[in-house]
């Protein structure tokens, strides 16, 4: 029971891990394409107005923010490791005390 378990968060983990990088991988992918028509803009006479060269810069930075949050994974929330062991030990001690009347061996590899 418990390898069922174990084998459906493995692969809740790997599907997770999976989203995690096509979402790197797309908003690199738009970061990039956005860099472009930006630079084209900056170098427009429109950029002459003040206002609209503030706006482009915010923009910029946004950009950037993005691309260095898709390079480095921010907020992965799957880096944290845990020490199983102590938490499967106290699982079975639970079990083996639950079902101690139906001689149970209980076990963990």
């Amino acid at each position: 029971e418990l390898q069922t378990i174990k084998a459906d968060l493995n692969l809740l983990l790997d599907s997770q891990r999976r989203q995690k990088e096509r979402y790197r991988a797309s908003l690199s992918d738009l970061a990039h394409a956005l860099k472009t028509p930006l630079a084209v803009l900056k170098s427009s006479p429109m950029a002459s107005d003040a206002d609209a060269q503030e706006q482009l810069d915010r923009i910029n930075v946004m950009i950037e923010h993005q691309l260095k949050r898709a390079a480095t994974g921010a907020s992965d929330t799957w880096k944290k490791q845990t020490v199983i062991e102590p938490v499967l030990h106290s699982i079975l001690n639970a079990m083996r005390k639950v079902y101690y009347d139906k001689h149970i061996d209980f076990q963990y590899t």
